[in-house]
């Protein structure tokens, strides 16, 4: 009997977890490895003299700064950038650039409300900020608190040295590997790759969108740090999902930790008396007044993910229904279906993969709430998308 090329995948969770996380360290302790030798020999620095965390970080060489920002650039495309892009085939033999969403376009509507909403996010992330970093521990558990800010502190004095100079190849190289590799390999990881594994397996956005923004704000290891940045994680989720594509979130992404980096140089400078270090303190009817206009934008910004509607008659069990389809959706000769489920969340995941694919696709919900959500879900795509749908459902 012929093997059908789909036995090569591996089929259970359990299976995939398993090589989720060992292709992830696998490529977390190659990308090190090769940080390390070369530094070795380009910079003549090994790992040991970084001084993460001892002495005074800010009094080092050139050579020191220049193996910190490249052992930086080799550990982050090991630990998210190659898992990422390997993950996709060695699970379900689907191309990184088509599962990742690298090939979804977007509206400039979209990323100005998703802009916006992100800017109406920030005083949230400050007020979490100021909570964050006030949270004592019991007596009993002092010494941990003291491990975890002593450490902390030591991440702050590399970060200060990966900052140190004012050139502008400096200030070039840290808008790279900062703002630019951070949030390409971070977003790519995280929600192209961890978030939509989990919404396959899960059929829940929720649960999807905050497990990733939870394994992504500890993957930084700041516990003083981990509540804004949980926040940041599923605001970048959610953009994800409803824009379907990788995009967006890369470029709030990148945005964020621009104008973190920017503070940091204009306060340096003296240019700024707005101190990085220090959460910055709004009244309350500012925090309020932000959160009322992020639901509103935010709402715009799902809207403007979608086609333009419009409403149409269609016939379902001898029944007429009204049904929200696409503007071009005028006649059902025009549209086949690809699919039929009982289970929605199926659906939800079949017409993903096809949007993903820039292959255009509606869900029509057949099933009757009156009797137990009994019937089918159907997804439609155009005509001449027929056979390029049924070949990426039946791979």
């Amino acid at each position: 009997m012929p093997i059908s090329s789909n036995s090569s995948k591996p089929n259970s969770v359990v299976v995939q977890l398993i090589i989720i996380v060992g292709v992830t360290l696998a490529f977390m302790f190659t990308g090190t490895l090769i940080g390390v030798i070369f530094n070795n020999l380009v910079f003549g620095v090994s790992l040991t003299d970084f001084a993460l965390g001892s002495g005074d970080a800010t009094n080092v060489t050139k050579e020191k700064i220049y193996a910190m920002k490249s052992f930086q650039l080799f550990s982050t495309l090991g630990l998210f950038f190659l898992p990422a892009i390997t993950l996709p085939y060695v699970l379900f033999k689907k191309s990184s650039i088509e599962y990742l969403a690298i090939n979804k376009k977007f509206k400039v509507t979209t990323l100005i409300f998703g802009f916006i909403s992100f800017i109406c996010l920030l005083p949230l992330i400050e007020l979490t900020i100021q909570w964050n970093e006030n949270i004592n521990f019991p007596e009993g558990l002092k010494n941990i608190e003291h491990i975890i800010k002593s450490a902390e502190e030591g991440s702050k004095q590399a970060l200060n040295v990966i900052l140190k100079g004012n050139a502008w190849y400096d200030i070039a190289s840290n808008i790279f590997i900062i703002c630019i590799l951070a949030a390409v390999t971070e977003e790519l990881f995280f929600r192209g790759f961890l978030q939509r594994y989990l919404y396959e397996k899960t059929a829940s956005l929720h649960i999807s969108v905050i497990f990733t923004a939870i394994v992504f704000s500890a993957i930084h290891f700041q516990f003083y740090g981990f509540v804004p940045r949980l926040l940041l994680g599923a605001f970048f989720g959610y953009v994800y999902f409803y824009s379907r594509t990788i995009w967006i979130p890369i470029i709030l992404h990148f945005a964020n930790n621009f104008l973190s980096l920017m503070i940091f140089y204009l306060y340096q400078n003296n240019i700024s008396s707005i101190n990085p270090d220090d959460a910055l303190e709004l009244p309350i009817y500012v925090y309020f007044l932000a959160t009322l206009i992020l639901i509103y934008i935010f709402y715009l910004f799902i809207k403007s993910t979608g086609p333009k509607l419009s409403k149409i008659q269609v016939t379902e069990t001898g029944s007429l229904k009204d049904i929200t389809l696409p503007e071009d959706f005028t006649s059902e000769n025009n549209w086949v279906c690809v699919y039929s489920t009982t289970l929605p969340h199926l659906a939800e995941v079949i017409l993903g993969n096809l949007e993903s694919s820039n292959i255009p696709a509606v869900k029509i919900n057949k099933r009757d709430s009156s009797y137990g959500g009994f019937g089918q879900v159907e997804i439609h795509v155009p005509k001449n998308f027929e056979i390029r749908a049924r070949l990426l459902i039946d791979n």
